[in-house]
C-alpha cells in the first residue's frame, strides 16, 4: 500500500464507517442470515416474504458480500461462517438482540450536537419499567455480547471462587455471570438482583443453564432501595457504573460494603479508561453515548479506586479482560481476617528476543512472597506487590491500588482463591535475578500444600 495513501484512507474509513454498520442494522431487521442459513436464494426469493423491492434487496445483498458476511454465486447469496456464527437465529453465538438494541441508538447520534450544547442526555434509556421489545433486545443483548465476546466464561475460569458459598450479581440483568460462576464453582449460590420486568427475561434465559435453585432472582431498585439478602462472599457489579453518576456510584459501592462478609470481594465491570480517558478507543466512544442516553460516564481506574477506598474497600486492582474484550475488571476487598479470594499478582514483563514479535499476553506468573515496595493487604498473609508501569495516559494510582500492566490489555493469568505459605519457583529465572525473599508467616495453607496457579489458556 502507499504510506502517503494510509492517513487519507484512516480518515475514509471513519467518516464512512457508519454506511456499514447501517447495512448490518438492516441485514439483522430483516433477518436475513436465518433466511439463508440452509440454503443460497436470490434477492427475488427473499423479498418474496419481505416488504422490500428485489432490485433495491439486491444492492444491500451486494453490500454484505462487499463486506464479507455473505457469499455471491451467480445470483444466488449464500451465508459465511461468520454470519452464521453470529447473525444467524440458529448460530451458536447469535449476536441480533444486541445488534437491534445499538441499531435503535442511531436516532440518538443524530442529536449529539444538542447533547454537546446542553451537556445532557437528549434521548431516554431503555424503558425498563415494564415489559417491551426494547427492553427483551437489551437484556438478551448483554446476554449475547457476554457469551459471544466471551466475558462471562473468562470471568468464571480466571476468578476462582472456591472459598465462596454466596454471589451477588448487581444489576445483573439476564443473570449470565451468576449461572457460568455457579456452572464453575459447584458450592455457589447467587441472587440476582434487578427490576421485576428484567426479571421476567431473566428467568427465561436461565432456564437454558439448568441451575434450578442455584440462583436465585430479587427485585430491588438500586438506586433507591436497599439491596436485599446477605451477608455475600463476593458481589459483582458489571456494566453498571458507566450509566451512573459519581456521587451515585459512591452511595451505590458503600450499600455492596454493607452487604458484604468480612473478607469478601467485589467485582466492577466495565470500561476503566486511561487517567487522560482517551484510551481505550471503546470505552472513549461509549462515553459520548452515555451522554446521549444517561447522566453518567466512562470513569478512570483511579476514579473508581477512590470511590471503593471510600466506601471502605482495600487492595483495589485492575485486570484487564483478554482480546477481544475491550473492558477491565476491578477487584477490592473488604477488610477481613481471612481474604476470601486472593487478589492478583501483576505479571512481569518479558522482552521480546531480538527479531521476535512480543507476546500479546503476559506471561503466567506464579504468586510470590512480597517483595520491596509491596503494600500490606488488610487480609492477613495477603500482600500486593509495587505498582508496575501503567499504559499510556494513566495517572498515578491512589495508595493501596494496584493496575496490572498489559500492553495489550491481556489479563495477569493464573490467578487462585489458595493462598500458599511458600511460592512455587518460576519456571525461568533471568541471570543473576535476585531472589525472592522469605515468605510472610499467616498463610492460611498447611505446609507442604503449596502448588502453582494454573495458567489460564
Amino acid at each position: 500500500m502507499n504510506r502517503a495513501a494510509e492517513p487519507y484512507l484512516r480518515v475514509s474509513q471513519v467518516v464512512n464507517g457508519f454506511t456499514a454498520s447501517r447495512v448490518l442494522h438492516m441485514a439483522v431487521d430483516l433477518d436475513l442470515f436465518t433466511s439463508l442459513a440452509n440454503e443460497g436464494k436470490t434477492a427475488a426469493q427473499l423479498s418474496s416474504h419481505l416488504d422490500v423491492q428485489p432490485e433495491a434487496l439486491e444492492l444491500l445483498l451486494n453490500a454484505l458480500t462487499s463486506l464479507g458476511f455473505l457469499r455471491k454465486e451467480s445470483e444466488r447469496f449464500f451465508d459465511t461462517p461468520v454470519s452464521h456464527t453470529y447473525l444467524s437465529r440458529s448460530g451458536p453465538k447469535y449476536m441480533g438482540h444486541l445488534i437491534r438494541h445499538q441499531a435503535r441508538s442511531w436516532s440518538a447520534w443524530g442529536r449529539l450536537m444538542e447533547a454537546l450544547q446542553t451537556g445532557k442526555p437528549v434521548c431516554k434509556p431503555v424503558p425498563i419499567d415494564k415489559a417491551n421489545a426494547e427492553l427483551e433486545d437489551f437484556i438478551r443483548g448483554m446476554h449475547e455480547l457476554a457469551l459471544a465476546r466471551g466475558d462471562a466464561r473468562w470471568l468464571a475460569r480466571v476468578i476462582s471462587l472456591v472459598r465462596c458459598r454466596t454471589l451477588l450479581d448487581l444489576g445483573g440483568g439476564p443473570g449470565t455471570y451468576a449461572a457460568l460462576f455457579c456452572r464453575a464453582n459447584p458450592q455457589l449460590e447467587a441472587t440476582v438482583v434487578d427490576l421485576p420486568a428484567t426479571l421476567e427475561i431473566t428467568r427465561r434465559i436461565l432456564r437454558e443453564f439448568d441451575l434450578t435453585g442455584r440462583v436465585q432472582l430479587q427485585a430491588a431498585d438500586y438506586r433507591s432501595e436497599k439491596i436485599p439478602g446477605g451477608p455475600y462472599d463476593v458481589a459483582l457489579l458489571s456494566n453498571i457504573l458507566h450509566a451512573e453518576t459519581e456521587a451515585t456510584n459512591l452511595q451505590l459501592l458503600r450499600n455492596v460494603y454493607e452487604v458484604l462478609s468480612p473478607g469478601a470481594l467485589v467485582m466492577v465491570k466495565d470500561h476503566v479508561m486511561s487517567g487522560d480517558h482517551t484510551e481505550p478507543q471503546n470505552g472513549a466512544l461509549f462515553a459520548l453515548e452515555m451522554l446521549l442516553t444517561t447522566d453518567g460516564r466512562t470513569y478512570s481506574f483511579d476514579e473508581i479506586s477512590r470511590w471503593l477506598q471510600r466506601a471502605g474497600f482495600t487492595d483495589t486492582t485492575e485486570l484487564p479482560l483478554d482480546p477481544p474484550s475491550p473492558v477491565s475488571l476491578v477487584l477490592a476487598l473488604r477488610p477481613g481476617k481471612r481474604a476470601l479470594v486472593l487478589l492478583p499478582r501483576p505479571a512481569a514483563k518479558r522482552e521480546p528476543a531480538a527479531g521476535a514479535v512480543a507476546s500479546s499476553l503476559p506471561p503466567a506468573a506464579p504468586f510470590a512472597p512480597a517483595t520491596k515496595g509491596a503494600a500490606p493487604s488488610a487480609a492477613a498473609g495477603t500482600t500486593l506487590p509495587a505498582q508496575a508501569s501503567p499504559r499510556a495516559g494513566a495517572q498515578a494510582p491512589r495508595p493501596g491500588a494496584t493496575r496490572v500492566p498489559s500492553p495489550s490489555r491481556g489479563p495477569a493469568r493464573g490467578i487462585h482463591a489458595r493462598r500458599t505459605r511458600a511460592a512455587s519457583r518460576p519456571r525461568s529465572r533471568a541471570k543473576n535475578a535476585r531472589p525472592p525473599r522469605s515468605p510472610r508467616s499467616g498463610g492460611s495453607s498447611r505446609p507442604g500444600r503449596s502448588r502453582r496457579p494454573r495458567a489460564s489458556r
